[in-house]
């Protein structure tokens, strides 16, 4: 017989032999899972450090090392987990008062809701790692992290999130927060987002999208809403606003961000279009010194006007965010009033008298929804010009002397 073919027989022969042993006594061969082993190991070969407490709760697997690091792999929910207003204590709250230092990361995700609340000790969270592109709630995620002296979120995936409830409420330590990249097209909820943030200097919320905020309760800007996402911001210098905010809001920012005093100390960089989906709320105002009537709907002019001794009267109509009607706003630097008028040729002329041209200020409803009546006072030297949708008041000033001039543009219904 051939050698090499005896010796494969034999080997075949104690292989089938081994099998069968194996198979009769009921011994069961182990597979060893590399990846969970590692992640619970007892030891970190590079710090040195030991696992003090850890666990696994659906798709959350985590440990806390003798240090105070906490890390956490997310490959789903937690078991049962659901959105929850109030959010759930996550499974190493018991040990949150030893944890200093946090790294989360994976993905699966759909409720992030109260991963850190209440969680004091706590000072830094790596995110890095976190995919959030499945999270569809927010809700008191850092709620009363009161240590939290940072917290780089630019990396957050929030397309899909609904809501942001108190989401950084009572976050009193945190200074820095990059929140700048957040995708807010779909959030309805933002109530007491930022509320009693005492120590946070600066925030970007230029990426915002609020036109999906459909309770005045939950207003960014409101400042006679309870649940003012701004409340307590303290320390706030510098605001960059939303891009597109709700129609519900009242822009009634100096109410938030005086001191004390009443002295304004916050700057506010306007980098929204103020505008809806649908409309622009035109706010009005009011100066008891000349008599103008101010209209806008930029927020950092609104905080602007009203510091500088104006008073806000409301919501004076609503503008298209689009329309072939323009209405060309100008300045006159000599009598300190503004004029408004969709005629192009009246612009002109207004400019070649020494008017300052300073661009679109609205545009009018080409469907002719609601008229905005113009007035002029021959005797006023700065106001001399006033625009309302209100018959009565129009009539009233006509009445007093004030000549009508027909109707300046069109607010939609």
């Amino acid at each position: 017989m051939n050698i090499k073919k005896e010796c494969f027989i034999k080997i075949t022969a104690w292989l089938m032999a081994f099998v069968m042993i194996i198979t009769f006594i009921g011994i069961t061969p182990i597979t060893i899972n590399a990846e969970e082993d590692d992640f619970f190991d007892e030891e970190d070969e590079v710090f040195g450090r030991t696992i003090v407490h850890s666990g696994t709760d659906g798709g959350v697997k985590w440990k806390v090392y003798s240090d105070g690091y906490l890390e956490v792999k997310i490959t789903g929910d937690l078991s049962g987990g659901e959105e929850s207003p109030w959010g759930e204590a996550w499974p190493w709250f018991p040990y949150s008062d030893s944890i200093k230092t946090a790294k989360v990361y994976g993905y699966g995700l759909k409720h992030a809701d109260g991963m850190f609340q209440e969680n004091h000790a706590v000072t830094y969270i790596d995110f890095s790692g976190l995919n959030t592109s499945t999270v569809v709630s927010m809700n008191r995620m850092f709620y009363w992290a009161i240590s939290l002296k940072e917290l780089d979120l630019s990396g957050f995936d929030t397309r899909n999130v609904g809501t942001m409830w108190m989401m950084f409420a009572g976050c009193r330590s945190l200074k820095k927060l990059n929140v700048k990249g957040f995708d807010t097209r779909n959030v309805g909820t933002i109530g007491m987002m930022f509320s009693h943030c005492f120590s946070l200097e600066e925030l970007d919320l230029s990426s915002f999208d609020l036109s999906g905020i459909s309770d005045e309760e939950y207003s960014l800007y409101n400042a006679t809403s309870a649940a003012l996402a701004l409340n307590g911001c303290s320390s706030l210098r510098v605001l960059k606003t939303p891009k597109v905010i709700s129609k519900n809001e009242h822009i009634n920012l100096p109410g938030i961000f005086k001191n004390k005093k009443g002295k304004k100390r916050t700057k506010i960089t306007d980098t929204s279009d103020v505008y809806t989906k649908y409309a622009s709320e035109m706010l009005r105002y009011y100066n008891p010194n000349s008599g103008e009537h101010f209209y806008t709907s930029s927020a950092s002019e609104a905080y602007n006007i009203v510091d500088s001794g104006w008073n806000g009267e409301g919501v004076a109509w609503y503008a298209p965010v689009k329309s072939k009607t323009p209405v060309y706003r100008l300045y006159n630097p000599n009598a300190g009033d503004h004029h408004y008028t969709t005629s192009r040729t009246e612009k002109e002329n207004l400019v070649k008298a020494g008017w300052k041209y300073e661009g679109i200020g609205w545009y009018s409803d080409d469907n002719k929804g609601v008229p905005l009546y113009r007035l002029y006072n021959p005797n006023a030297k700065a106001g001399a010009h006033h625009y309302t949708t209100s018959l009565s008041e129009k009539n009233k000033l006509a009445s007093a002397g004030w000549k009508y001039e027909g109707i300046a543009w069109y607010g939609v219904k």
